[in-house]
């Protein structure tokens, strides 16, 4: 159970290290994004890029 809030955790610490650099935001961004399946799996559905 507390397994999904180290995940988003550890998404959300990558995201801000990633944001720092203009070539990382869109990564950033993926990682915001998988922090909150993380939190909330239960009706997400990951789509292809």
């Amino acid at each position: 159970m507390l397994a999904g809030w180290w995940l988003a955790l550890g998404h959300l610490l990558t995201a801000l290290a990633l944001a720092i650099t203009i070539i990382g935001i869109p990564f950033a961004w993926a990682h915001l994004k998988l922090a909150g399946i993380a939190l909330w799996p239960i009706g997400k559905v990951i789509v292809p890029a």
